[in-house]
């Protein structure tokens, strides 16, 4: 009976072994940053994507700004800020990763925050493949938040000088923004 144990362990660990081993974002986006409508921001464009990604994440994308209370407005609107992205996906020394850059323009075209990351998402098959929904989510939350706790650190001033959304604000959602 003890010989059967082990063989049934040693097989589970082997199968174990032969599997994709993705990356586990199951609780990598608890925490977000809530920013408010105080700073809209224009999106300019996320770019890398193939054409059959990049409807889905956008849609991922602007839910999860949806979440956090991130306004994107058109950039006619003239917002203080706008965002430039790029997704890719490659085969890596360590497997499949998905690497992401998200820029955030001030009024004077000037980088402001440079927001990037990069994740193994998957061992085996073809780099995009892995970009599922899960991994888009997460993608879209860690750069989001990023972006939330850059405007919310450089909300603008009312006419006392105090930030639109006030200190204490501030620093809750900083501290929401650490993962």
């Amino acid at each position: 009976m003890r010989m059967l144990r082990v063989i049934a362990v040693s097989l589970l660990v082997g199968l174990g072994g032969c599997q994709d081993s993705a990356l586990d974002l199951s609780s990598a986006t608890t925490s977000k940053v809530v920013v408010g409508a105080a700073a809209p921001v224009a999106l300019q464009s996320i770019e890398g994507l193939p054409g059959e990604l990049s409807p889905r994440f956008a849609a991922v994308f602007s839910a999860e700004a949806q979440a956090r209370e991130i306004t994107f407005v058109d950039a006619s609107q003239k917002p203080r800020f706008r965002v430039k992205g790029y997704v890719d996906a490659f085969r890596s020394d360590n497997g499949n990763t998905v690497s992401w850059v998200f820029d955030v323009f001030d009024s004077r075209s000037s980088r402001a925050q440079r927001i990037s990351g990069s994740e193994v998402i998957s061992r085996s098959g073809e780099p995009w493949s892995g970009l599922d929904e899960k991994v888009m989510r997460y993608v879209a939350a860690r750069s989001l938040n990023d972006i939330g706790a850059f405007l919310i650190a450089n909300r603008p001033a009312d006419a006392s000088g105090t930030p639109v959304a006030g200190r204490k604000a501030t620093e809750t959602a900083r501290a929401s923004a650490e993962p």
